[in-house]
């Protein structure tokens, strides 16, 4: 029989895999309706984790527009979501 500790340690795993796994499904319907350009530099950059430079030359860009899609990509994420470490928690966990 479990004790009362491992039934609450065991609870709350659950409910951080949960809260992650909405989390994610949150950023990513953020990141579907940002404009195409962006939403392809954002995933470049987080979610196959090129480097900005990378990317600029990938996309026949400039490093500085790039920077630029990142960051109105994150303040996009921030005023629909409001907190963002979680969503820096998540970007980093990816594999």
């Amino acid at each position: 029989m479990r004790g009362g500790g491992e039934i609450a340690s065991s609870h709350n795993e659950t409910e951080e895999t949960l809260d992650l796994h909405q989390t994610a499904e949150l950023v990513e319907s953020i990141v579907r309706r940002m404009p195409d350009q962006r939403q392809l530099i954002f995933r470049l950059s987080r979610f196959e984790h090129r480097s900005n430079k990378e990317i600029a030359r990938l996309l026949n860009l400039s490093v500085r527009t790039v920077d630029k899609h990142i960051e109105l990509a994150v303040k996009e994420l921030r005023r629909y979501i409001g907190v963002i470490p979680a969503i820096i928690l998540f970007l980093e966990i990816l594999p």
